[in-house]
């Protein structure tokens, strides 16, 4: 069995002498692991948490879908059986990740909850796309996302929205100095008698 990086060390032997030692002071138990280990134990909270991610892959995704959306304030329906059989359905585990195409569980409708019938699996790239052609109103998106960690509450979120339309001017501003700026270059290099569109922008 080869689980690969970041895990892979937690196979490795380690001498009875190191052993010892680590159990001496205080030090998790692992091949290369300095950490102080358990109160209760002889290894880490994060080498615990990695066997626990190696023998449980399930229950482990589904704690952090779970965590990620109370930390964003989303309401979850889910049970792990109902997890567990979209995971099987869509492969979700196999293919999650960090890259474009990697999958992610997006909600159908973004004002209802993470339930059966209102989540699918998309990769990176369609979730992004998604987002944008659901924003209709460039500064609501913004002044929602405030709200809901300001305060817990979209209720409100109007009242955000002199704040976000502060931070949208401010990208507005940056945005019209940089095509200035490539402008006067390529008349610049115009004047030298240089082909502005070789030049990347």
């Amino acid at each position: 069995m080869d689980p690969g990086f970041p895990v892979a060390y937690l196979f490795k032997e380690v001498s009875e002498k190191t052993r010892a030692s680590k159990l001496k002071r205080g030090i998790c138990k692992h091949w290369g692991c300095s950490r102080p280990a358990r109160v209760k134990g002889h290894d880490c909270p994060t080498c615990n948490s990695r066997k626990y991610r190696l023998r449980n892959p399930e229950r482990y995704a589904f704690d952090n879908v779970w965590a990620s959306a109370r930390k964003r304030r989303i309401p979850f329906n889910l049970t792990f059986e109902q997890f567990r059989s979209f995971c099987r359905e869509t492969k979700y585990l196999e293919q999650r990740g960090r890259e474009l195409e990697s999958l992610t569980i997006d909600r159908i409708d973004p004002d209802l909850p993470y339930q059966i019938g209102n989540i699918r699996a998309l990769t990176w790239r369609e979730n992004c796309f998604h987002l944008v052609e659901k924003m209709t109103e460039p500064i609501e998106p913004i002044a929602r996302a405030i709200a809901r960690y300001a305060n817990g509450s979209e209720s409100g979120w109007r009242a955000y929205q002199g704040e976000a339309e502060k931070v949208l001017e401010q990208v507005e501003t940056l945005q019209r100095k940089k095509l200035e700026h490539e402008e006067a270059f390529a008349k610049a290099l115009a004047e030298k008698g240089e082909d502005p569109d070789d030049i990347p922008f």
